[in-house]
């Protein structure tokens, strides 16, 4: 036997056999001995056994919307000889079993762990890599923010404009704010794309809560003092009770029971007052003039007037008089 090694610790085997037939001269036209050579091989034919591990998933950098992995080991066992693992995936090539890889954008991809062993037997595994983005943006609100009311004492402010500078590590996608409870709005407001505001704020310091938002659905929140200048220069409104109709045998010594104004204002802060004039002949028939005044922080007031009306719905007639019967008497006294 002649042994020749080759890979993943096979050999081949040389085995040559020699016949020689004592009965017959040695050489001459039949060979004597007879000779063959008979081939033993002995081969690694099994690919590596390779397991990929877990779905991978990174997080990108704070700086930028790339991250940078370090692709885990495949494991790797094969009973006759070493192998080689190559790593690939959808953004780049890795001769190692895992290794670095960089720059990788947010997605998903496919990892490909492909084992050879000496022998040329190949073996192949997947797992995916995924990439998100769950950085906070980094929320820049302005520090202090005037806002001037309209003529009709409000405003309604959009949420980018307390924005001085936001900034994400991949995009910035919206913003909203809110209101924190104060005086005007004890509640609060909700998280909306504007904020609205009122002559009520008008020397308050309004705090307001701004939200930055990335494209991928992540926020972080700073806060701003809004100082809110304005006047109020819209009038209050008043709606009187209605005109009344009332005989003139009616008590009209408290005037309170035919009802009083309905009155409102943009800033909900004004005064009422009343006053009353009584035209009124000596039958108690006439009118009662009920005037009405609301006043608001501004200045600026509303009026108006009820009527009541005196009637007599059954008068005075001769009929009504039983008249003394005629008298003659011849007495002089």
């Amino acid at each position: 036997d002649e042994v020749f090694q080759i890979c993943g610790g096979g050999y081949k085997i040389l085995r040559t056999w020699s016949v020689y037939d004592w009965c017959l001269p040695q050489g001459g036209s039949a060979p004597n001995p007879w000779t063959c050579t008979q081939i033993i091989k002995v081969m690694d034919t099994t690919p590596p056994e390779l397991v990929c591990p877990a779905p991978i998933v990174k997080s990108t950098l704070t700086t930028t919307c790339t991250a940078n992995v370090q692709l885990p080991p495949a494991t790797v066992t094969d009973d006759c000889s070493g192998f080689s693992v190559q790593t690939q995936t959808d953004v780049g090539v890795v001769n190692d079993n895992g290794g670095w890889i960089y720059n990788v954008p947010v997605g998903t991809y496919v990892v490909t762990y492909n084992a050879t062993d000496e022998c040329g037997n190949f073996a192949t595994c997947t797992t995916t890599l995924t990439v998100v983005d769950d950085v906070e943006p980094v929320a820049v609100c302005d520090d202090f923010t005037v806002v001037s009311l309209t003529g009709d004492g409000t405003a309604q402010v959009s949420a980018e404009t307390f924005d001085d500078g936001s900034l994400d590590n991949c995009q910035l996608d919206h913003f909203e704010v809110r209101r924190l409870p104060d005086n005007c709005i004890p509640s609060g407001t909700p998280f909306d794309e504007v904020v609205n505001f009122s002559c009520c704020d008008i020397g308050e310091m309004v705090v307001v809560v701004l939200r930055v938002y990335d494209s991928y659905g992540n926020y972080n929140d700073c806060m701003v003092s809004v100082e809110v200048q304005g006047q109020d220069n819209i009038a209050p409104t008043i709606t009187c009770p209605p005109d009344k109709e009332i005989e003139c045998g009616t008590d009209v010594s408290d005037l309170s029971q035919f009802g009083y104004p309905t009155y409102s204002d943009n800033c909900l802060a004004v005064e009422l007052t009343s006053d009353s004039v009584y035209n009124i002949n000596s039958c108690n028939v006439g009118a009662i003039y009920r005037f009405f005044t609301v006043t608001d922080e501004g200045g600026h007031t509303a009026q108006c007037t009820q009527t009541i009306t005196i009637v007599n719905s059954d008068p005075f007639t001769l009929a009504d008089i039983q008249w003394p019967a005629d008298y003659t008497t011849t007495d002089c006294d």
